[in-house]
Formats: C-alpha cells, structure tokens, sequence
C-alpha cells in the first residue's frame, strides 16, 4: 500500500473499559472517544482531571510505542446543532480548530477525528467542507511552527456515514458530502458500515445490520454499496478506512422454526439495549451459556446465533475477516473498529482483524 495502514480501534469513556487492558500492539490508531463541543464558546473541551484522558496516549503506549492516538470530537450523542452553529461562522470554526490543536498539543496526541453525525442540508455540507479545508491549514502552521525540533503534522479524520450522499427523508431531499474537499484535507474518512438496521425500528423481521452486501432485498444498504458509492464520487480507495461493529442486534423470533435472515419477528430479543443492540461480549456469553446455533452467511457477510426465539446478529470472527479481505482486494487504507471494550475478553475480533489484515 502506498499509505501506512490502519488499523483503528475506538476507546469509549462510558464503556469504562480499563485502558491499561487495550492490547494496543493489535492497533496502529486507537481513537480516545468522545470530547464534547461548546455550543457557547465554540472550543473543544474535555475533563482534563480525568486519567482516562491525560495519560491515555502515555498508557496505550507501554504495549506499542508506535502506536498513535486521536481525540475524537462529537459522535453519536453530541448535539448536532452546536456543530452546525460552529461550521456556520468564520470566528467561530477558530476558536472550534485553535482548542483541538492545543488540547491535541499538550496531552501528547497524533491527531484529530471529526465525528459529526451528520450534517443535514446543502449549506451545512458546504460549511463541512470549509471547516476542513481550514483545520488543513492550521494543522500545517502548527507543525511548522517549531522549527528547531521536529514536529510532525497532526493527522486529520472524519468519521461519515456509510454513503457519501445522506437523504433526508423528511425533506424527501438528499445532500452530498464535498468529496473532493475530503479527498484533498484528511487523511482519511471512516466509513460507517454498520447500524443499517435495528431490532427496534425494523422489528418484524431479522436483518443483517452490518452486512457487506444485500443482494436479496436489493435496497442498496450495504458496506460494500457505500465503499463503492464513495470511490464512484472521487475519494481514493487509501483515504477510506472501513467500520467494523463489535455489537450486533437481537430480534425476538417469532418461530424458532424459521431462523434464518429476514425471518418473521416480534421486536428486540430479551436483555438487548433501547434499541436492540448487544456487545460481542454478550453475543458471545449467550451462545457459551445456552449452547446456542451459530451460522456465517457469506451471502451477506454476516454471523448470527440463535437457541430458541433469541436470535442475535453481528459480526464474528468469519464475518471480520471476510471484510479485512474485502477491503485489501479494493486497496483501502484499513479498517476501525467501534469499539474496544465490546470485544470479548481475549480480544479475538481485535486480534482476527490484524491476522487477517497482515496475512496474504
């Protein structure tokens, strides 16, 4: 590969995984997740008496030297408005990069991920695309800066949707990410490739909702499309690095009789989140303590288990590696993985996807 590759790991607070327990060795990237935005001030702010952030990179490192960390700003909980306000003006897209460079800076770093889910109209992707291209430039000022020792530039990382083009369904309108823009100022995009489904909006029936491809409904929802979709608009194979969940989802079975994908449902499975997701760790404890069925279904790249009306999907150890050699045949840059602590207690995902990545 033309570029060093990836191989991400994401590090959630709230999981309260000790990090001392991040087998590190087994990642190239591990992004510290998730620092807020100040929908006053506009800066980027964490709790910085926190251990879990100002000795993270010193930690991970006792187990990989090489190893480089990233400040992830948003995600899923962060209010998007604060993001779509910052984006809006000149001042304050300042004083939003001055306070990721200097928190970046001075708790030891690698770089910076922009998780903003997700920008929602044609002027909030323009202003996406102006930030970017402004946090370029301000990374490469601050590594030239300091002329009398070396500084390297700070690495720059979007975390996007799994298509390059969102629809906004209730506008019945769609938005197009600025792809040359991407292309041009970070140094890569991880793509999201999983949540396409969830046991609790799609409850009638099972999916696989981190499939690589879907080619019996035909909907288009699937890791491969969006990769393909992504390349087809302009971005380069090597600035796309690939999300894999180490979560699935549970689905009641409405005959356990009929289980196998699409088959007829009556919600989430027992025990499973709001939204009918579990973490491997889970995953792998109900088939261990219920002798359950497990399957791989190379029709979609997808595991899944079941003993009587429980029935879970996600993504194992045959699913992992099909997506690690899907992504070397399209020359991506890597992969990330959402996220550490979901694993199970040997780290086999972690561990299957750096196997599978440096073999042939």
């Amino acid at each position: 590969m033309a570029y060093p590759v990836v191989k991400g790991v994401y590090w959630l607070g709230e999981s309260e995984f000790p990090i001392y327990k991040i087998e590190s060795n087994l990642f190239t990237h591990i992004f510290w997740s998730f620092a807020n935005l100040d929908p006053k001030t506009h800066e980027v702010s964490v709790d910085v008496t926190a251990d879990t952030f100002t000795n993270f990179t010193t930690t991970v490192r006792q187990k990989n030297p090489d190893v480089k960390t990233l400040i992830s700003i948003g995600g899923p909980k962060a209010d998007v408005s604060a993001f779509v306000a910052m984006a809006s003006n000149g001042d304050a897209r300042k004083k939003f990069i001055d306070s990721s460079i200097k928190l970046a800076r001075d708790y030891e770093f690698d770089g910076l991920d922009l998780d903003w889910e997700y920008p929602a109209s044609d002027i909030e992707m323009e202003n996406f695309g102006l930030l970017l291209q402004e946090w370029r430039v301000a990374v490469a000022v601050d590594a030239g800066a300091h002329p009398f020792h070396d500084r390297a530039l700070l690495l720059l990382t979007a975390t996007v949707s799994s298509g390059p083009i969102i629809q906004n369904v209730k506008e019945n309108q769609s938005h197009s990410y600025p792809f040359k823009i991407i292309d041009d100022n970070l140094d890569w995009i991880n793509v999201k490739e999983y949540d396409f489904y969830s046991s609790k909006q799609e409850g009638d029936k099972t999916h696989a909702p981190a499939a690589l491809y879907d080619p019996i409904t035909n909907t288009n929802i699937s890791g491969s499309h969006g990769i393909i979709h992504w390349i087809l608009c302009g971005v380069k194979p090597q600035k796309m690095v690939l999300g894999i969940a180490f979560y699935g989802y549970g689905w009641k079975l409405k005959d356990p009789n009929n289980s196998g994908i699409l088959a007829p449902a009556d919600g989430p499975a027992p025990c499973t989140g709001l939204n009918g997701s579990m973490e491997y760790y889970y995953i792998k404890a109900f088939i261990g303590k219920n002798n359950a069925i497990t399957l791989y279904d190379p029709t979609y790249v997808t595991d899944y288990c079941y003993r009587g009306k429980t029935w879970f999907a996600y993504d194992g150890v045959p699913s992992v590696k099909s997506k690690v050699s899907y992504l070397k045949g399209l020359d991506l840059r890597g992969y990330f993985a959402w996220h550490v602590g979901a694993d199970d207690l040997n780290g086999e995902l972690s561990s299957a996807a750096s196997q599978a990545l440096d073999g042939p």
